[in-house]
């Protein structure tokens, strides 16, 4: 009988640390996935946080290739213009002013705003502004005395431009050399086909700074009004 109690006092001594030993080999697998979870969740975080850096240095990357490329397309934009504005700078007609004898009694007027000046023949009328240069003459309509507006100088405007263009027939292209500048646009006539404009861009570098025009009136030819244009001085 105590053989027996021996035997299963054995037993059981055996079961139980047995049951000792799983629970401490299933507390440390807890410990372990609790800690692999934790190392598995801070490698899932580096990965994410990596894979963002990544997307945004992509990112930066490709506005940088973009961004070049606008560039790139800019910059032969403007050398096909400058190019373009040689060639016609010089096939263009050279405007000469005329000799200091004639300008004698030619009267100079500017406009410190646009930085330019004129000269204007005798007898007529001028304004400044930072508007820009304007000339008339006086004369007589059906005996009337009108002040006729006959050049203006101005900022460059291209809804004006259009305004104006679309008011002209017999239209043909005509550049002229001043300087440096380029004076580039049209002559026509106005539609009631009794006066001639000149209308013209002021075009330095690739850009157009200016619009001008003048027409022949009574007292107003063509001559005059290149003349005139030929001493437009740009400080």
């Amino acid at each position: 009988m105590r053989r027996s109690f021996g035997i299963v006092l054995w037993i059981l001594l055996g079961a139980l640390a047995s049951a000792v030993g799983i629970g401490v080999v299933l507390h440390a697998s807890n410990t372990d996935r609790k800690q692999l979870t934790r190392e598995l969740d801070v490698a899932k975080t580096q990965v994410a946080t990596l894979q963002a850096q990544q997307s945004s240095l992509t990112q930066e990357s490709n506005q940088r290739v973009a961004d070049a490329a606008q560039q790139v397309a800019d910059l032969q934009r403007q050398l096909q213009t400058v190019s373009a504005l040689q060639s016609r700078f010089k096939t263009a007609t050279r405007l000469v002013a005329p000799t200091p004898a004639q300008l004698r009694r030619w009267s100079e007027f500017a406009s410190v705003a646009m930085g330019v000046s004129l000269r204007v023949p005798p007898g007529m009328q001028t304004q400044s502004s930072d508007d820009g240069l304007f000339v008339s003459i006086k004369r007589l309509v059906k005996g009337t005395p009108i002040e006729e507006q006959w050049f203006a100088f101005a900022p460059y405007r291209q809804e004006r431009e259009q305004d104006i263009r679309s008011r002209l027939t017999n239209v043909t292209d005509v550049s002229y050399a001043l300087g440096t500048r380029l004076l580039t646009g049209v002559r026509g006539t106005l539609l009631d086909g009794s006066q001639t404009l000149y209308l013209l861009s002021v075009q330095e570098n690739a850009s157009t700074t200016h619009l001008l025009w003048g027409k022949t009136t009574d007292g107003v030819n063509e001559r005059m009004i290149l003349d005139t244009l030929a001493t437009l001085s740009f400080r």
